[in-house]
């Protein structure tokens, strides 16, 4: 069942296009992240499902009512903001009760829902406290709780994550995950960061210039991007880039150093679409260092990463690509490197766009 729905959606701040033309739908239960670089329209498509922004053209939908120009407080929906947005001189106990006490809710009531809310963030033991004598993480905890008791139809959340240091935003993945499976409530959550995407999501929504590039699981949008964007976007580092020149059905594509590669299936893939000049993308992930591999070049740098090393390998003058490799062996000087086709994509150099 549809829960959100976003039709021809755009926003313009002068002459300037924020967001243009997003059409999507958000399902009952799903996690969906927004994900892209700063300045993509994201925010600003979230401000609008909220009511916090009107749209110059388009239409939101929540539950099958359209609430284009309803206010915030009548689209029962739930904004988590990045700055907590607590009331100082109050104590957790009635930072959460708030929304509750606004509406007019029983006391007996309030006192109910804040008690079964703080049990599930485990913040029992901390709703006498006020904001200033909190940690970080259980400041957020107490913004989520403020949301969660008002059980909306939606839960919107702008980077909640971001004034977090590293370990702590680890945990609150973590710990906003398990609330999602255990309260199975819609959530629309906007990030720029890559991994609280590929950690959390059901769904991303990957934009850029205001548009969207491509909406998938992370598996999807990881594996086959739709384009140049969203290989190099996603990924760290982002997918390798070699300009190849197809020759002809049983020829192969030529590199930039003057060599030859041979795969069927990518020949086939550029022949049906009749496409010459072409880009491989590959993960660094799916390159090896081999004995005899279809790719020649020299090792230019290796970073130790623990587990793995990370090698800049110079195939061609100024082109550098990335290959990961979990061997102890270090190596150095001219290297071999092998493909593996099967996880390997093909682009179309003047559109960006994937050859599938």
């Amino acid at each position: 069942m549809e829960r959100v729905r976003l039709e021809g959606l755009s926003k313009r701040f002068g002459a300037f296009e924020a967001v243009q033309d997003v059409t999507l739908s958000v399902f009952e239960g799903e996690f969906v992240v927004f994900l892209g670089p700063s300045g993509c329209g994201k925010t600003t498509t979230l401000r609008m499902i909220a009511g916090l922004e009107k749209p110059t053209k388009g239409d939101i939908f929540i539950a099958g009512k359209r609430v284009t120009q309803l206010p915030p407080a009548r689209r029962n929906i739930a904004f988590v903001f990045q700055n907590y947005a607590l009331y100082p001189h109050m104590t957790a106990f009635e930072n959460i009760a708030f929304p509750l006490e606004a509406q007019g809710v029983p006391r007996e009531e309030v006192q109910r829902r804040v008690r079964e809310v703080a049990k599930i963030l485990g913040l029992e033991h901390l709703l006498a406290l006020r904001p200033a004598q909190l940690s970080s993480g259980d400041m957020q905890k107490v913004a989520l709780g403020r949301a969660m008791v008002r059980r909306p139809q939606v839960f919107l959340m702008d980077e909640p994550l971001s004034g977090l240091d590293a370990k702590l935003r680890e945990e609150m993945r973590a710990e906003l995950k398990r609330l999602h499976i255990e309260i199975g409530a819609t959530t629309i959550y906007v990030t720029h960061d890559q991994i609280e995407a590929m950690s959390m999501a059901d769904r991303i929504v990957v934009m850029n210039e205001g548009r969207i590039q491509q909406v998938g699981s992370p598996k999807e949008v990881y594996l086959h991007p739709e384009n140049l964007f969203v290989a190099h976007f996603i990924g760290s580092p982002g997918m390798n880039f070699i300009p190849l020149l197809f020759l002809g059905e049983g020829r192969g594509f030529r590199l930039e150093n003057g060599e030859s590669i041979r795969c069927e299936a990518m020949e086939k893939l550029a022949m049906q679409r009749g496409v010459r000049e072409c880009i491989l993308g590959i993960r660094p992930e799916f390159l090896s260092i081999a004995a005899s591999g279809e790719i020649r070049g020299s090792v230019v740098s290796v970073e130790p990463l623990g587990y793995k090393n990370l090698y800049a390998v110079e195939i061609a003058p100024g082109r550098i690509i990335r290959v990961e490799d979990m061997r102890r062996e270090r190596f150095s000087g001219n290297v071999s490197l092998a493909v593996r086709w099967e996880a390997a994509c093909l682009f179309d150099r003047q559109t960006g766009q994937s050859i599938r």
